[in-house]
């Protein structure tokens, strides 16, 4: 158990590309926590899958710094930008400014 999680912490490929690290960790002898830094499409499913460990039920808790839950399956809540990419007010007040003529376009990390 312990080897599957140390592969993802130390990173691992899915279809000839390397991942990003994942934070890993057993929560109980059931339920495996993994926070992810990005995103493809079914990574933990897959990524479970080339450790051998099987998905039984997936939730995600958690986009970027916004908390999920309190919310039933259909409900949905409006978030604002800032709370799930922490620097969009920055990079809207820096468009807003360019596009007014008052400065450079913001650049990406």
């Amino acid at each position: 158990r312990e080897s599957a999680v140390q592969l993802l912490r130390s990173g691992i490929s899915l279809d000839g590309t390397p991942l990003q690290r994942a934070k890993a960790r057993w929560i109980n002898a059931e339920q495996l926590q993994i926070t992810l830094t990005e995103g493809r499409t079914r990574q933990i499913r897959r990524m479970c899958d080339v450790i051998g460990v099987k998905v039984k039920k997936l939730t995600r808790v958690r986009i970027g710094n916004y908390r999920l839950g309190g919310l039933e399956s259909g409900q949905w809540s409006t978030v604002p930008l800032f709370l799930v990419f922490p620097d969009a007010e920055r990079f809207e007040a820096a468009k807003a400014a360019t596009e007014a003529g008052g400065g450079a376009a913001p650049r990406g990390k």
